[in-house]
């Protein structure tokens, strides 16, 4: 039996996630492909056999001169490799620095460490160089470089940001209400100058969105982004099988398989917005199961932010409270705590939870129109008009 072209992409896109994206991936092979997402789950199941069966990755081409005590490659094209990032569905992600006559730069370079030709992945990869080829803005994390090496290694230079993603720095920093929601301002702009340029960013999520020293927000990771008149009918099938998002953030169209569009962005931006303010998410936690995860989403409206607030902060101090001794300091902490928390809520409920709920209604066309509109009414939150 011949080997289906498509297999090495998906098992690879499936050992590189794991827990509840893992989950996410397979389900959507479920419905879309059967056959392939069992053998993707077998080949999981005895990894080293998965890997022995499509070995030839690109750092197997390097010599061993190139090769760093590590394992690291020491050059890739122009780019001296320093560390390792990260690794994710597109590759893996390296700190680089580009030496050249004139200056030198440090950079991040994304790179496709898997067999390729004719795949997804590949096409994916190209397509992330085309979309960031045509985004310049303050909030994006900008492009530099992109293409094919002559060893045929497929690369992405872009500027390295550094930086703390937004939900620990908002905790870390401890930022009021206010200053977060400043954050979810900005992150918009540049959502919103996506959307216009035609793109759509499908990923939004903690995790792509760095805030650097300077407290300015830069957007990352455009590698499942999609043109909105891209018209890639016999993909189709393809994208459905890889359901590409994180389930924590993701909107209901995008459980239920059906066309992402700009709403999308403004669905998961909704979550962050109610994750900054509560600290929880709008539906479940981190126990909650794929499966309950999309039934709550695809079934369920959301608590408004500032009744959640109310209920996490009861919990937390009911229990701070029974640790604490009754005539040590435990009762006038809980007294502070609540004191804090209830200032906060009543914040939110001045207009807060009105926006958080109109960017997570279920239904697409019942949320904000654009991203700008989103933002516009946040700033009239904090300029204490009527949103």
């Amino acid at each position: 039996m011949s080997l289906d072209p498509r297999l090495p992409d998906l098992f690879a896109e499936a050992s590189e996630r794991q827990g509840e994206e893992r989950e996410s991936f397979l389900a959507g092979l479920d419905r879309a492909v059967p056959e392939l997402a069992a053998e993707v789950r077998a080949l999981l199941e005895n990894r080293a056999e998965g890997e022995r069966r499509f070995a030839g990755t690109v750092w197997e081409r390097c010599a061993p001169a190139e090769e760093s005590p590590g394992g690291l490659p020491k050059q890739i094209g122009p780019y001296r490799i320093v560390a390792e990032l990260g690794r994710g569905g597109m590759g893996r992600v390296f700190l680089a620095e580009e030496v050249r006559e004139a200056f030198r730069r440090q950079l991040a370079l994304k790179v496709i460490d898997r067999p390729w030709g004719a795949s997804d992945r590949a096409r994916r990869f190209r397509s992330e160089v085309r979309i960031l080829a045509s985004l310049e803005h303050p909030g994006i994390a900008r492009f530099l470089e992109g293409g094919e090496l002559a060893d045929g290694t497929l690369f992405l230079a872009l500027e390295y940001v550094q930086g703390e993603d937004l939900l620990t720095f908002a905790e870390q920093r401890g930022l009021s209400t206010d200053e977060r929601v400043r954050l979810v301002v900005e992150v918009l702009g540049a959502v919103a100058y996506a959307h216009e340029q035609g793109v759509v960013h499908r990923d939004l999520k903690p995790a792509n969105i760095l805030v650097d020293r300077f407290g300015r927000t830069r957007l990352l990771d455009f590698g499942v982004a999609k043109l909105l008149d891209d018209d890639d009918a016999p993909q189709h099938h393809t994208e459905l099988a890889l359901r590409m998002f994180t389930p924590a953030y993701a909107s209901p169209e995008q459980f239920a398989g059906e066309p992402v569009s700009a709403a999308t962005d403004i669905y998961s931006a909704g979550v962050l917005l109610y994750e900054l303010l509560t600290g929880s998410r709008p539906f479940g936690g981190s126990g909650t199961s794929r499966s309950e995860l999309e039934r709550a989403v695809l079934a369920s409206e959301p608590r408004p932010p500032s009744v959640r607030l109310r209920e996490t902060t009861a919990t937390t101090t009911t229990k701070a409270t029974t640790k604490a001794t009754p005539k040590a300091t435990g009762t006038r902490r809980g007294s502070r705590t609540s004191d804090a928390a209830e200032g906060q809520r009543r914040a939110i409920a001045r207009g807060l939870d009105a926006v958080c709920l109109e960017a997570l209604r279920r239904e697409p066309a019942e949320r904000y129109p654009s991203a700008r509109a989103f933002a516009a009414d946040l700033e009239r939150y904090l300029a204490g008009d009527a949103v």
